[in-house]
């Protein structure tokens, strides 16, 4: 897709300078999004600092990294083999099929990714809170490695091969934080481990997609009427709701 919109400050995103102009290129590249939209299937995103009403984004051109928080559960999201056909979340654009939701994080743009977009549908509306295994929330999960202070967050074989040479320590925060059955599984998983494959197998278990109801889709299985985190990684295009 060769577009020739001026480039933004969020640096993934180009404008687009009038309105026939995105109308033509959406009935060209998003044809798809654009049907599912009028059918109810319809997906947001609150953006700060954005100036304009209609944009093309490309998630890929910047890595993204979690924000308000380390990177621990990225990394694992994005490699562990139980994810792999998933969109990787630091190449994403994340949204959610709430408006209201969505208003809470700057202005409303309304997200048609292009034709034979691939998603990642959390079963909840935050993916913090969409892992059965953990319960708690992921905040939790994720600050447990936090306190551990050496273990790296930037590198996924330097976090595995972190993992296992502090596993003692780790085990102990799972059990004083989660405050949930699956501590017990794995703190003894953790201290039963002896190579940074089996490290690796625990998490791919734990974490699990399908163990935890997400779902790898298509726009037609975005869902109606609900709130939920939504992602993918292709270019999309974002038209202000309240200009469009």
């Amino acid at each position: 897709m060769k577009i020739s919109h001026i480039l933004q400050e969020d640096r993934r995103s180009r404008k687009i300078p009038n309105f026939s102009t995105a109308l033509n290129d959406i009935g060209r590249y998003a044809s798809q999004a654009a049907a599912a939209a009028k059918n109810g299937r319809r997906m947001y995103k609150g953006i700060e600092n954005l100036h304009g009403n209609m944009f093309i984004t490309d998630p890929k051109a910047v890595t993204r990294k979690s924000v308000n928080t380390c990177n621990y559960y990225t990394q694992l999201l994005d490699n562990l083999p139980s994810w792999q056909n998933y969109p990787k979340r630091s190449e994403s654009l994340i949204c959610t099929t709430s408006l209201i939701k969505a208003s809470n994080y700057g202005t409303s743009f309304q997200v048609l990714p292009v034709n034979g977009a691939k998603f990642g549908i959390c079963p909840a509306e935050d993916l913090w809170f969409s892992f059965r295994t953990i319960v708690s929330s992921m905040k939790v999960f994720n600050r447990c490695f936090e306190l551990c202070y050496q273990i790296p967050d930037r590198n996924y074989e330097q976090l595995l091969e972190a993992i296992l040479l502090r596993k003692n320590e780790l085990a102990g925060w799972f059990m004083s934080q989660l405050r949930h059955p699956i501590s017990v599984d794995l703190k003894n998983s953790l201290l039963e481990a002896k190579t940074v494959q089996e490290v690796e197998s625990i998490f791919d278990r734990v974490l699990n997609p399908e163990a935890n109801g997400f779902q790898l889709g298509t726009i037609n299985d975005i869902p109606k009427d609900s709130s939920n985190e939504v992602w993918t990684n292709q270019k999309s295009y974002l038209l202000d709701v309240d200009e469009n």
